[in-house]
């Protein structure tokens, strides 16, 4: 597209000079494809949907819809900044960012004048489009809109351009618009060109104005024209730091201008408005943005924020401290340089959000424990409150500071494997033009020696070692906090120290990202505002949830006013002590090394709050069982239990209990006095030995009642033994009894009934010959089906009756042979509470003809509850990158101290939020 103060019978007649001051007042942007023909372009647009949006009556009919693209969208060169005849303003109808579908934008309109190469121009490209804007114009306006773009405004006139109708759809409402733009069919040349630097510009900023995405803004590659104009332009210094801080990224002007002040230079540490240099009107709407400090690491410049200050600054009020290289602050110091920095600027009832990296988010948790009124929340990005725990401190701190000159100025380049992600590095030499760009990046990371002396280096360095918060510090933060921790970060334990902080800090989330090491906001595969904005949406998650109130310096959420259990009774009629503090430590610990193998990930404690637990009403936990079903119940079990404090008192097949009580009496009629000893230990670290004393009793009618009455908190697996003995292609199924049972108690004693997921173990196994291949073997089936009838059955009709088991049924109790496959990870998933007196009142308002069991319909409605928390784990967990790569997991694990990453990003103390 391009513009000119004349018309286009006048621009043909004068040539050159017309097309220069057009040139001058007008800019464009492409995509490098192959243009299509002009009425292929409109065809395309025509087969379109084709709901107008015009407004009605005589006001609709004097103004069009026109679509902008290219330097068009600028607002200097049309709209409201404008010179008169294109300033277009339509305050009843705003203009709309709009998507055209089966276009490209495409630098091919010819321009005879050497300094402007190229203007934009659209054409038809199947499954691509062009973001631009509609203005909602009066026919005059267009009329001059067009006369500025070479079109013919009289039949007959010369024109180089010709306008097409397109069809549009809105950005966000997803409105079909109906309008009419511009192509250069005339004008077209077969390959397309680059842009002038200033023609780039102008649709670049208009990009920027109109918050276009940042993947479109890159296809059109604007800003790389941008980048490499105003880096050629630049002082030596000022480049090197683009390159370092800013690679491949296309800075606004404004922001440019600010580097070449060399803001981080001076005498005294400041706070600063890095979007001093743009042209801002201080309005309602910026004024309502929340305030937002940025602390930086250990460089104290805040160059490291360059690439993300524009996006942020879109919703934040932004500031940044900066610490000269060559002054020496104290921790006190700085903080009363940033808390002053604050009192000055938020108002009455006002507080700002601080977010540090590394050494600054030190600085940062110590202003949240220190100015609560001061402080809405914290964010920090791989705290450096591990640096005293990291392995490479001694030489950071002794050896890196004392290195000779030659040495020092070398140890930026060296340093590179430790600050920046080893995987983005590599990626980066997969192509030619990144990997020069990488190069130019590290040949200029030697700026860090000029940010860093090494006297600066050397104070910072015992300022980290004497670090000013202690555990007892974190305790006492009361502003919600949320750690940024990267995966891959080798200068210090990030992600081990952000599980070590939510431990520690009340109201806290961790956040892993997905990749990055420890220099991340120059990771240009991460989103940096996109986490900032999770962190600021979980901190008013937290605020809302006042959490303070129920989490404590070193503690879990526990239940309180109620004891570990409720009901002391156990199998055989004996009463039930609970397991000691010694007893759940020592089993824990046990567990440790199945913990390391399957790396469980547990998702939705926050659904099961500890006061659920404190209510004079049963809590029924209902789980599915996975293979052999020997890892799933211990560790809801266990997890409950360290979290919740509350000891869920498992439901189990008679069956077990039975095939114990055969191998003890057994061992006793055949055990020596000198056997005794060994064999009493053997039975009390034996697997339903431990189960008993962890508070499992037979599953049957009576005990069932007695636990729910005694208001328990009860873990029951209805699909029993025959899900446990899986078959093939039964991956993940439930196979529960037909008969309602245990809803009809539970709605007796009103409780509350809670779905759990088990998913993992399924596909740890290889499934060989299933329990009827097995009883369909000759000899060897007769011989199982005989024992399990004998043992099994008989056991588990003593509580059912003659008729409660069949002999048909014998196969449920054939465990498959198998063998193991992969140490697949583990996941659990805990489901929202149901109510199940709600869900009656819900059932029975529906249904009119009251021919519904309403028992049977409560069955089914929980039922499909844990299908789909089986569902939704089994989809998250193919997302995650450590599930099948066992060794992978278990290097990672052993490397970091941390568990693997997943599939979510949030967690908390308890486990992970379902929040992608």
């Amino acid at each position: 597209m391009m513009h000119g103060s004349r018309g286009a019978a006048s621009f043909v007649a004068t040539g050159a000079r017309a097309l220069r001051v057009r040139a001058a007042r007008r800019g464009a942007s492409c995509v490098r494809r192959k243009p299509a023909s002009v009425a292929e372009s409109a065809t395309r647009c025509q087969s379109g949907a084709s709901m107008s949006v015009e407004k009605p009556g005589a006001e609709a009919s004097d103004r069009i819809w026109y679509f902008a693209y290219g330097s068009c969208l600028n607002p200097s060169v049309l709209g409201a900044e404008a010179r008169v005849p294109l300033r277009v303003i339509d305050a009843d109808t705003p203009a709309q960012v709009c998507t055209l579908k089966h276009f490209q934008l495409i630098f091919n309109a010819w321009s005879p004048i050497p300094l402007e190469p190229a203007f934009a121009n659209i054409c038809a490209a199947p499954g691509e489009s062009v973001l631009g804007v509609a203005y909602h114009v009066t026919r005059e306006q267009f009329r001059r809109i067009a006369r500025s773009e070479g079109a013919a405004t009289v039949p007959g006139q010369p024109a180089l351009s010709k306008t097409i109708d397109v069809v549009l759809q809105a950005r966000g409402s997803g409105k079909t618009i109906r309008a009419k733009t511009f192509v250069f069919p005339s004008l077209s040349v077969a390959e397309p060109r680059r842009p002038s630097a200033r023609y780039a510009r102008l649709v670049f900023d208009g990009m920027m104005h109109w918050n276009f995405d940042d993947v479109y803004i890159r296809k059109t590659k604007v800003s790389e024209w941008i980048t490499a104009d105003t880096m050629s332009n630049l002082p030596a210094q000022t480049k090197s730091v683009l390159r370092a801080f800013a690679p491949n990224v296309a800075l606004p002007e404004h922001l440019v201008e600010l580097v070449r002040d060399e803001f981080w230079l001076g005498s005294t540490a400041k706070v600063i408005d890095p979007c001093v240099h743009r042209n801002v009107d201080v309005n309602d709407c910026e004024e309502r943005k929340p305030w937002l400090f940025f602390i930086p690491g250990i460089d104290g410049s805040s160059l490291t924020l360059l690439p993300h200050i524009e996006a942020l600054s879109l919703k934040y009020r932004l500031r940044c401290l900066v610490v000269p290289p060559a002054t020496r602050y104290s921790w006190l110091q700085l903080e009363n340089i940033v808390a002053e920095a604050i009192g000055n600027v938020v108002r009455e009832n006002e507080r700002a959000i601080v977010f540090g990296e590394s050494m600054g988010a030190v600085l940062s948790l110590s202003l949240a424990s220190k100015h609560p009124k001061l402080i809405d929340s914290a964010f920090v990005l791989n705290p450096a409150t591990s640096f005293n725990r990291a392995p490479a401190k001694a030489v950071w701190h002794n050896v890196l500071p004392n290195l000779p000159d030659s040495a020092y100025s070398a140890a930026p380049y060296g340093l590179v494997p430790a600050l920046y992600d080893l995987e983005l590095l590599s990626s980066q030499l997969a192509s030619s033009d990144s990997a020069v760009s990488a190069f130019k990046a590290f040949s200029s990371i030697g700026v860090l020696r000029d940010l860093l002396p090494r006297r600066t280096l050397q104070h910072r360095l015992n300022l980290l070692h004497n670090m000013p918060v202690t555990d007892r510090t974190l305790a006492r933060i009361q502003v919600p906090v949320v750690i940024l921790a990267s995966p891959n970060d080798a200068l210090i334990p990030s992600a081990k120290e952000a599980e070590r902080l939510i431990q520690l800090i009340p109201m806290s989330r961790k956040v892993s990202l997905p990749s990055g090491g420890h220099a991340s906001l120059a990771d240009n595969r991460l989103d940096i505002p996109h986490y900032i904005g999770l962190a600021a949406s979980l901190c008013t998650a937290m605020n809302d949830k006042c959490m303070a109130s129920s989490q404590h310096f070193g503690k879990v959420s526990v239940a309180r006013g109620r004891d570990i259990i409720r009901a002391h009774f156990k199998s055989g009629g004996a009463r039930f002590e609970p397991p000691t503090k010694s007893d759940i430590a020592k089993q824990l610990s046990e567990m440790a090394s199945l913990r390391r193998l399957f790396s469980p990930v547990f998702v939705g404690m926050d659904n099961i709050p500890a006061k659920i637990f404190e209510q004079d009403r049963p809590v029924l936990f209902i789980a599915n069982h996975t293979m052999y079903g020997f890892l799933d119940v211990a560790f809801v079990v266990a997890h409950v239990l360290e979290h919740r404090g509350v000891l869920l008192r498992g439901l189990t097949h008679p069956a077990v209990f039975a095939a114990q009580r055969a191998r003890r009496n057994n061992d006793v009629a055949q055990e020596t006095p000198q056997m005794s000893e060994a064999r009493s230990e053997e039975r009390r670290s034996s697997m339903v030995e431990t189960m008993e004393k962890f508070g499992s009793v037979k599953v049957n009618p009576r005990n069932t009642f007695r636990l729910l009455r005694a208001n328990e908190a009860v873990l029951l697996l209805p699909g029993g033994v025959r899900e446990a003995y899986k078959r093939r292609g039964e991956r993940h199924t439930l196979h529960w009894p037909e008969d309602p049972e245990f809803v009809r108690m539970a709605l007796r004693f009103n409780a509350l009934v809670v779905p759990v997921a088990c998913v993992g173990q399924d596909d740890c196994f290889q499934i060989l010959a299933d329990g009827e291949d097995i009883l369909n073997t000759p000899v060897l089936g007769a011989l199982v089906k005989e024992r399990v009838e004998k043992e099994a059955i008989g056991t588990v009709r003593g509580w059912k009756g003659s008729d409660g088991v069949s002999t048909k049924e014998a196969r449920d109790f054939v465990p498959p042979f198998s063998l193991p496959s992969k140490a697949r990870r583990l996941y659990f998933g805990f489901g929202k509470p149901i109510d199940l007196a709600d869900m009656t009142k819900t059932i029975l308002n529906a249904d009119t003809t009251r021919t519904l069991d309403v028992a049977e319909a409560l069955y089914r409605a929980v039922e499909a509850a844990l299908e789909n928390e089986i569902k939704e784990l089994d989809m998250m967990r193919e997302k995650d990158q450590y599930d099948q790569a066992a060794v992978r997991r278990l290097l990672y694990e052993a490397r970091t101290g941390a568990q693997a990453p997943t599939a979510w990003s949030v967690s908390g103390r308890e486990g992970y939020y379902k929040i992608a």
